[in-house]
């Protein structure tokens, strides 16, 4: 099932945040055509495999958009485009005669999706920047780890704060185009997007409460919801929130004792607990943690990611796919029931 064929792309972005949307879009359907500079070639081809998923499957046009030739053979393009998503900083489009009100006059129909750092306005807007400023920008290093500020291992600000914003916005002015007949310019900034994440504190500080420390709260290491070594020093996950999986996990624990504790957040009750679960996790092996522990614990193995990708579950829910030449990628994290059911 492909339920953006039809749709046409022409994709100016390049490292993560844009190529990614563009990628998801285009596995669900939609064809894509990059515009890569002859001279200044995206700095993901120094890792293949990366460029692959991102743009193996999409149609590359090199051209020199400092060139008028170039900008005449864009603009041919444009004839039969409907989505046009540029990663540039502000102005930079315009400049070059590429910008959206040089173009909806020509082009009405037009869905043109910037997607930068921090936006088409504000003080920052022409401010270089990458994930980790988006993140720190958006509060959220400020309570990410433990006494002081960590890296993320994946880019939230990139893809949480970007890619997935520009992909749900071009999606819904593909709807509304579909009522009026028109497009319209998308304005995505990274550092927006990762300052949205702060779903379940923002409302706190905004209320008035103090800001959120690392730590500190339920969610990041201020509680007992955290990871623990065992014996073969492998890691678990242990997310048993509310009563009736503490309850279980308790039980699963030859610990029924402990139930009591749960409903006590004081930060000496939980580092307390936390304490007596790490001792215990320690006595043994993950795999004989796993064995004793059952579906109601919300408890999981910490998997390295080559473990991840051929874990039972995700090969079921067919997380990589295989292209005809055996080349293998991580596959749209969306599933079409229709789909299934159209082929029994």
């Amino acid at each position: 099932m492909k339920p953006l064929a039809g749709l046409n792309i022409l994709d100016f972005s390049t490292l993560l945040p844009g190529p990614w949307a563009t990628a998801q879009l285009q596995s669900m359907g939609a064809q894509v055509t990059r515009i890569e500079s002859p001279t200044h070639p995206d700095l993901l081809r120094a890792y293949p495999n990366t460029f692959a998923q991102l743009n193996g499957e999409k149609n590359t046009l090199v051209l020199d958009l400092k060139d008028s030739t170039s900008i005449a053979t864009i603009k041919q393009q444009l004839r039969d485009v409907d989505i046009l998503l540029e990663q540039f900083r502000p102005g930079v489009m315009q400049r070059l005669g590429l910008g959206y009100d040089a173009l909806k006059a020509e082009f009405p129909q037009l869905i043109y999706c910037s997607l930068t750092g921090y936006g088409q306005t504000g003080p920052l807007a022409m401010q270089a920047g990458h994930d980790i400023n988006y993140q720190a920008m958006a509060g959220l290093a400020s309570y990410n780890g433990a006494a002081t500020p960590v890296t993320t291992a994946v880019q939230i600000g990139d893809i949480a704060g970007g890619s997935y914003p520009a992909m749900v916005a071009i999606l819904a002015a593909v709807i509304e185009r579909q009522q009026t007949g028109f497009g319209q310019h998308i304005d995505i900034a990274m550092a927006d997007g990762a300052l949205a994440l702060n779903t379940l504190t923002a409302p706190e500080v905004l209320a008035g409460q103090p800001n959120p420390k690392a730590c500190s709260n339920l969610l990041n290491g201020g509680s007992f919801y955290d990871y623990y070594e065992t014996a073969d020093q492998q890691w678990l996950a242990v997310g048993a929130l509310e009563p009736k999986f503490f309850n279980a996990l308790c039980q699963a624990l030859g610990k029924p004792g402990w139930v009591s504790r749960f409903a006590d957040y004081s930060d000496a009750n939980q580092q307390s607990l936390k304490s007596d679960l790490r001792a215990l996790f320690l006595q043994r092996t993950q795999q004989a943690w796993l064995s004793i522990l059952n579906d109601e614990c919300c408890v999981t193995p910490v998997l390295n990611l080559a473990d991840a990708l051929r874990h039972p579950q995700f090969v079921e829910r067919g997380v990589v796919r295989v292209d005809d030449q055996g080349k293998q990628y991580l596959n749209v994290p969306i599933r079409f029931h229709a789909e299934q059911d159209s082929t029994g």
